[in-house]
């Protein structure tokens, strides 16, 4: 196992040259607020146990500003800390609204989508049990027609 410290491995040119291409990559702009004056971070968007910071993949990493970066931080924790007091079946539940692919990797871009996403699963199900219900209304009156009929 390797143990040299994160904040080593950040000084690695492997990382070196990897960072750079990614601020190349993202137009030495912040993702999050577009800024193009203030001092940038490559943020990556997840960690995994025993993987070296210059082995991820372009998706998972974020130019992010020092301010958009701390708020990121704060938001992720947040969230973090969150799912954590969350029992397995909310956790599952919560899956089930977030089916994200592509978004603005800032905290509110984050955040929007999730908002979206469960916006979309409340209307649906609205639109669901009205139908429900239309077709409920329409069982009740073919029973009084049938009851007239008769």
């Amino acid at each position: 196992m390797n143990d040299t410290p994160y904040w080593q491995k950040l000084q690695d040119p492997r990382w070196q040259k990897r960072r750079l291409r990614v601020l190349e990559q993202h137009g030495w702009k912040c993702d999050a607020c577009g800024r193009e004056d203030k001092q940038l971070h490559v943020h990556h968007g997840h960690y995994e146990k025993g993987k070296e910071p210059w082995n991820y993949l372009p998706q998972d990493l974020h130019v992010l500003c020092a301010e958009c970066h701390e708020e990121r931080h704060f938001y992720e924790d947040s969230l973090k800390r969150e799912i954590s007091r969350m029992s397995m079946k909310d956790i599952s539940c919560l899956s089930s609204f977030v089916s994200i692919t592509a978004f603005d990797c800032s905290p509110r871009g984050f955040l929007n989508e999730c908002l979206k996403a469960i916006t979309a699963k409340v209307k649906n199900t609205i639109e669901l049990q009205k139908q429900e219900s239309q077709v409920g209304e329409q069982v009740e009156q073919v029973a009084m027609f049938t009851a007239q009929a008769s």
